[in-house]
């Protein structure tokens, strides 16, 4: 098992209520596997998959990556694991605007979880842009590319530390319907080759089709 999570629970305080995000969910996910996670608007599945990911610590309950657990430790051992085991890709891109899309993609390596020489890291970086098409954009700036191409960026970055597991958050949110298909083709061509697992959270029926599993979070748990 490649990724585990056990009875995870997450409240949030506001000012005037309490909020009970996750109420004792729990997921199993094999090396390799696809699984998309659905359900409504607020239903806590970007929540769920940042308490996955080691960015949100959950009030209890346990996350286990390539058996390694994840919130034992303190925050320096959490952001260790994260960085050599877990790869995201978000709705929004999240690229780093002043520098280029090689430097974007080196970013994970960075951490100094790999023991990469800066020439190997580059060389890696654009061997993976060559495997998403855009060896031709490798100097550009961020804001020079189209979304799709942002988002194929940000699929390059993930993959950088070479991670057991990718965690996709609404992947194709801000695309088009034809440039999404082109993003989830490159996402599953590239994991299926290996023991790369993805996990994704989307709204779109056609997408969650693609996956090995549908997973449903309501009422704080996933069904």
């Amino acid at each position: 098992m490649i990724l585990k999570a056990t009875n995870l629970f997450k409240t949030y305080h506001l000012p005037h209520k309490i909020v009970e995000v996750l109420k004792g969910a729990s997921i199993s996910v094999s090396a390799g596997e696809r699984v998309a996670i659905v359900g409504r608007s607020g239903a806590g599945k970007s929540t769920l998959l940042h308490v996955l990911g080691g960015l949100d610590k959950p009030d209890s309950g346990s996350v286990e990556v390539d058996g390694r657990e994840l919130y034992f430790g303190s925050q320096f051992q959490c952001a260790a694991i994260r960085a050599a085991k877990i790869g995201f890709v978000f709705q929004a891109y999240h690229l780093l605007p002043e520098m280029d899309v090689t430097e974007n993609v080196m970013l994970p390596a960075l951490t100094g979880v790999t023991s990469l020489t800066r020439r190997q890291m580059r060389d890696r970086a654009l061997s993976l842009l060559s495997q998403v098409g855009l060896s031709d954009r490798s100097t550009h700036k961020p804001l020079e590319l189209s979304g799709g191409e942002q988002q194929r960026v940000a699929i390059a970055r993930a993959l950088m530390n070479e991670p057991d597991v990718i965690l996709a958050d609404e992947p194709t949110g801000n695309l088009d319907r034809a440039t999404g298909g082109q993003v989830m083709d490159l996402l599953f061509s590239l994991s299926g080759s290996g023991r790369l697992a993805v996990v994704m959270v989307t709204h779109s029926p056609e997408t969650a089709n693609l996956c090995d599993r549908c997973l449903e979070l309501r009422d704080g748990l996933l069904v």
